[in-house]
């Protein structure tokens, strides 16, 4: 009905999408050309292993920071 009274307030813009296509491309073209690849975990976890030892490489905590 919004969009029918002209209110696009909550829709993107077709710009907007390629714009976040683009930028999510280049990230997995690095991934590619690095060998690398998103890391899987469980839905609810805290993420990979890989973040947790990515963090703390410098001296930070997951935990606690919310």
């Amino acid at each position: 009905l919004e969009v029918m009274k002209g209110n696009q307030n909550l829709f993107v813009r077709k710009d907007e999408i390629e714009h976040a296509w683009l930028w999510c491309d280049r990230l997995i073209a690095g991934w590619r050309l690095q060998g690398e690849a998103p890391k899987p975990y469980a839905a609810g976890s805290w993420g990979p292993l890989a973040s947790i030892a990515l963090i703390t490489r410098d001296g930070k905590s997951w935990y606690g920071d919310f």
